[in-house]
């Protein structure tokens, strides 16, 4: 006996799945199964955003491919079903633990960010420290030994307005790192390039280069140390729309469980014999 289609029409099986891998929902709306592909994506997506927010977007974590410790390899596995999320991961992984991510020995062209920091720093009449904010611009120079960093700060300090100059040699922290800010360490000199003090403090990093990014033995510490039992809460909302993805990803491949046999009916009885 040969096996009836389905009542649903699944269109390509495979495009399919490979939908709902990507994107929760994509895979049945695809199907034109619109009723599941909202409820698939409300519920899997909520609980993975819901997930994200409470662990202050760290929760996404893969694996050192060179180092593969157990406990990070079973966290991310529960974390995988939901792929596009999971794949810029890995590729995050990668790029984090690759030998070029360091801290920068120059850059291309002038920059310019905001700058959050504290400045230590003698002037004329009396030493200059404190919190300031501002706008810090930064230059390809030539340093004692090549290549380097040189820049202007522009801000204020306890509301009085204050500009200098940076020694060339400003120290970035390497670009790609899950702290969303980039630490920045620079001499400050006078017109004549002497030493005056430091400038410590942080500038923006880019969103993509610092969402899905391992973290450290120290910031996994800090981590939960700030995140308290919400970190464990909300990794275990990551886990649950992961590991719901693999059912809709089924769903999409195999149909659901009802869809065969539906529409018969049990055959009509006998006449009864005469």
């Amino acid at each position: 006996m040969t096996t009836p289609p389905p009542k649903i029409d699944l269109r390509n099986p495979i495009v399919a799945g490979i939908l709902a891998f990507l994107f929760p929902g994509a895979g049945h709306f695809y199907q034109r199964r619109f009723f599941k592909a909202f409820v698939f994506a409300f519920g899997i997506w909520g609980s993975w955003w819901t997930g994200m927010a409470m662990s202050d977007w760290k929760a996404l974590q893969a694996p050192d491919r060179e180092n593969m410790q157990t406990a990070t390899v079973l966290k991310f596995a529960g974390q995988a079903g939901v792929g596009l999320p999971s794949l810029w991961a890995v590729y995050q992984s990668t790029r984090y633990y690759s030998k070029d991510n360091t801290s920068p020995i120059t850059i291309a062209g002038p920059e310019e960010y905001s700058f959050q920091g504290r400045l230590n720093m003698r002037a004329e009449n009396a030493n200059q420290t404190g919190d300031v904010t501002g706008t810090l611009s930064l230059v390809p120079a030539k340093g004692d030994f090549g290549p380097a960093i040189g820049g202007k700060f522009a801000g204020a300090l306890d509301g009085k307005p204050l500009t200098f100059d940076l020694a060339n040699k400003v120290h970035l922290d390497q670009p790609i790192r899950s702290e969303r800010k980039l630490a920045v360490t620079a001499s400050v000199v006078d017109e004549k390039g002497e030493y005056l003090g430091e400038l410590l403090g942080k500038i923006p990093r880019p969103l993509m280069n610092w969402f899905a990014c391992p973290l450290d033995q120290q910031e996994e510490a800090e981590w939960h140390r700030e995140r308290g039992k919400y970190q464990e809460l909300a990794m275990v909302f990551v886990w649950v729309a992961g590991l719901m993805n693999l059912l809709a990803i089924w769903d999409a491949v195999e149909g659901p469980a009802y869809g065969y046999y539906d529409d018969e009916t049990a055959p009509a009885p006998s006449p009864p014999a005469a």
